[in-house]
């Protein structure tokens, strides 16, 4: 039998980038009865091997309507990382996960997101 070099870790205990905003998609799914969905999207940029994590607001009763909220660009290390933001189309660099949870919960408990979700809920509940 051969040996093998490769030297494995131990799975590290941190939250990746993509758990904490799939656990965000299904706070609001939950807190909304699934009127709206979170909506957790993945791509990869092959140019740089970069991951792009999209979250959105996807409205069953409205055709399927989807409002993008953010875009987490990181690289295959997680960090540091590139937000995006849409109510604003702001840039904000990302250095580690404590960041990224703060910049999260500002931008989804923030006036221009609980206004949108408020309409979209709205104009949902009526189809339903």
């Amino acid at each position: 039998m051969t040996e093998s070099f490769w030297v494995v870790p131990q799975a590290p205990t941190m939250r990746t980038p993509l758990s904490i905003l799939r656990e965000q998609a299904a706070g609001l799914t939950r807190a909304t009865s699934g009127i709206l969905d979170g909506e957790v999207t993945t791509k990869r940029d092959t140019d740089s091997d970069d991951l792009t994590i999209g979250l959105s607001i996807k409205v069953p009763a409205l055709n399927n309507y989807v409002y993008h909220v953010l875009e987490y660009r990181q690289p295959i290390t997680l960090y540091p990382g590139m937000l995006w933001v849409r109510i604003n189309s702001e840039f904000h660099e990302v250095a580690d996960e404590a960041e990224l949870v703060r910049l999260l919960r500002d931008v989804l408990s923030s006036d221009e997101v609980q206004h949108i979700v408020q309409a979209l809920w709205a104009q949902a509940r009526e189809l339903v």
